[in-house]
């Protein structure tokens, strides 16, 4: 895969860390999350609860702040099944690249036999 030598690595690294950023920071732009309140749709305006019954309903509890999470991380918003999954291989691919670099970097520069 190339010389023990030289910053071939870092810059690889750091060229598919930039690549994953963009890529959420895009799904995030474009992420839209709908919230309905009484049957109505509210946009782009503050809304305050406090301690009531119905902030805890549209807060959900904390399985649907994990759901959430993961929706956001998988890429939940694109509708298109193939567009998703193609997304998702091309993150994978960019982790195990990324976890491939370091460990041959680990592996040459620190002896464990």
């Amino acid at each position: 895969m190339g010389s023990v030598g030289g910053s071939w690595r870092l810059k690889y690294v750091i060229l598919l860390f930039v690549m994953l950023i963009s890529m959420y920071v895009m799904n995030g732009m474009f992420y839209e999350q709908e919230t309905t309140i009484e049957g109505y749709i509210v946009e782009d305006t503050e809304i305050n609860f406090n301690d009531t019954e119905q902030a805890t309903e549209e807060a959900g509890d904390f399985w649907g702040f994990l759901y959430g999470i993961g929706d956001f991380l998988t890429f939940g918003n694109i509708e298109n099944s193939y567009a998703r999954i193609l997304i998702n291989i091309l993150v994978a691919v960019c982790w195990i690249i990324i976890g491939y670099i370091l460990y041959t970097l680990i592996t040459q520069h620190i002896p464990f036999t």
